[in-house]
């Protein structure tokens, strides 16, 4: 042990971040830069970044219907015959990581 109750080889815990190359102590648990967020992870996935949010087309198929939609939006009410595509995204916040399931209609035009 050294000068206030610091061992000698307290120097030998320091490396350098990844992502900004700033100098930092294992005892502090790491950068505080955004680096460490699942950015690298998530693009690799096929995710994409907009405006703090992670998104990603989980699924997309086409449908016809097999009955008039009377319950639905008054923008979107596809009668019987009516082709459709229905789009499931899939949404993960950055800051907390909460993800979320969001369904799309759309008619398809003839």
């Amino acid at each position: 042990m050294s000068y206030y109750n610091v061992p000698d080889d307290w120097g030998n815990y320091y490396s350098n971040c990844e992502y900004c190359n700033t100098r930092v102590h294992a005892s502090e648990g790491g950068c505080d830069c955004a680096g460490w967020t699942n950015r690298n992870r998530l693009s690799s996935c096929g995710y994409h970044y907009d405006d703090g949010e992670w998104s990603k087309v989980v699924s997309r198929k086409r449908h016809v219907a097999r009955r008039n939609h009377v319950r639905k939006t008054e923008a979107w009410r596809p009668l019987k015959g009516d082709e459709y595509i229905v789009t499931y995204m899939r949404y993960i916040d950055d800051d907390t990581g909460c993800s979320r399931h969001k369904k799309y209609y759309q008619l398809v035009r003839k």
